[in-house]
């Protein structure tokens, strides 16, 4: 009624993908609001925003670990600014604020991910841990470790997307900070047993591609097996890719 009459500026935000109350979609489908669509910040946007916020420059390296995170999500972006400056993982050195650890998910951040999970079935929910472990994961992997038919439901629930490799059907979490959340929440003894199945069914098919050899390696060190070759050849890989965290892990269990 006061957009209607003109009394009041109104503008009302509702998220991309949910349902809207019939008077919520009247307001542009009757041309009283214009209805614009917005896209996530971009790395100069989340940039601008932190240095904004915390009031001084920040590490290129934490402006995009942050974007990396958040994938332009302001309110993900907020809870991990804040969870960081709380726990001592954000910090300014007297110049420049710095990454001074990799990110973990705060208790507020936690509790909105779960918000968004709680109406999953155990069995739905299991799927989710293994992709969080494994992603992204191709389809062999996915009948070893899942039912298909389940990924398909959480596809549908917009918390997994699938894409193409070539011939092979990738699947993903749908966003970052599920990830994050769920694998700091897996039970160590759950993330080692999946982790050893993953890297058998892969090894099961050749491992053919690049990135094949340092996915196995990765899985048999958190599965806390592998050989000294295939750790080697792996750290290579990540010293290349500037995974240099995952190349000293690979060359010490080596």
């Amino acid at each position: 009624q006061l957009a209607a009459a003109g009394a009041a500026f109104v503008l009302v935000t509702i998220r991309a993908g949910e349902p809207a109350p019939d008077p919520i979609v009247a307001l542009w489908k009757d041309g009283l609001l214009e209805r614009l669509e917005l896209g996530g910040l971009d790395g100069a946007a989340v940039d601008e925003l932190v240095a904004s916020v915390l009031g001084g420059p920040v590490d290129p390296a934490a402006t995009t670990e942050l974007a990396r995170h958040c994938e332009g999500n302001v309110l993900f972006l907020r809870e991990l600014v804040l969870g960081g400056v709380h726990s001592g993982t954000l910090r300014n050195d007297g110049h420049l604020w710095r990454l001074i650890s990799a990110f973990s998910p705060s208790d507020r951040l936690v509790e909105l991910v779960e918000s968004r999970l709680a109406d999953l079935s155990p069995e739905e929910r299991s799927l989710l841990e293994v992709i969080a472990i494994g992603e992204p994961v191709g389809h062999a992997e996915l009948n070893a470790l899942g039912d298909p038919v389940l990924a398909e439901a959480l596809e549908r629930k917009a918390l997994i997307v699938g894409s193409r490799n070539g011939r092979r059907l990738e699947v993903r979490l749908a966003h970052a900070i599920y990830g994050d959340v769920l694998k700091a929440r897996i039970p160590p003894l759950r993330v080692a047993a999946v982790s050893r199945v993953l890297a058998e069914v892969v090894e099961s098919w050749g491992a053919r591609r690049r990135e094949d050899k340092l996915r196995v390696a990765t899985w048999r060190l958190d599965g806390g097996s592998g050989g000294a070759e295939l750790m080697l050849e792996a750290a290579t890989t990540a010293r290349w890719l500037y995974d240099f965290e995952l190349a000293e892990r690979l060359v010490s269990h080596a």
